[in-house]
Parts: structure tokens; sequence; C-alpha cells
């Protein structure tokens, strides 16, 4: 006998019933990395309003890059820089 499993993506966010997720939003906040599925109304709102900050925000692997390349940064930093770097 065969058996099919069906998974159903639900929005995260609060709706009078359920709304079915059709995307998964990742970000990170104070240090901490995120994930949530939401419909398409919600995740055109969290698009819209971090639009606003990641404009004006620093992209870190750019920002890390630019710190590498300063021959002035000290040894021990530009070590801690360089393990970030092989990370991503």
């Amino acid at each position: 006998m065969a058996q099919k499993t069906v998974v159903t993506v639900v929005c995260d966010l609060p709706h009078d019933g359920e709304a079915e997720g059709n995307e998964t939003v990742s970000f990170a906040f104070d240090g901490a990395s995120y994930e949530i599925d939401v419909c398409t109304a919600h995740a055109k709102d969290l698009h819209d309003t971090f639009a606003a900050y990641a404009e004006r925000a620093r992209r870190v692997m750019e920002e890390l890059r630019r710190r590498l390349a300063d021959p002035a940064r000290p040894v021990d930093e530009r070590d801690y820089l360089e393990r970030l770097m092989k990370r991503d």
C-alpha cells in the first residue's frame, strides 16, 4: 500500500483563519538569525519594512573585506576577520 504525505506551509503571523505560507523570509536581528513562513501579503509587508533599514545598513561581508584589506589593523584582528570570512 502506498502512502502520500502532504506538507502544508502556514503563515506564522496571525490571521482570522489559517493562511497558506507562500514564502520563507530569513533575517538576522541582534546577532540571531531567524526564518518565518509568511503569506504573500505579510511577505510584502516584511520586504517593504526591512527595505528601509537594509538601504542604510552595511553589508557584513563587504565590511569584513574592507577591514581585512586595511594593513594598519592589528594582526590579531585580521586573523579574526579571516576566520569570519571562511564561515560564509
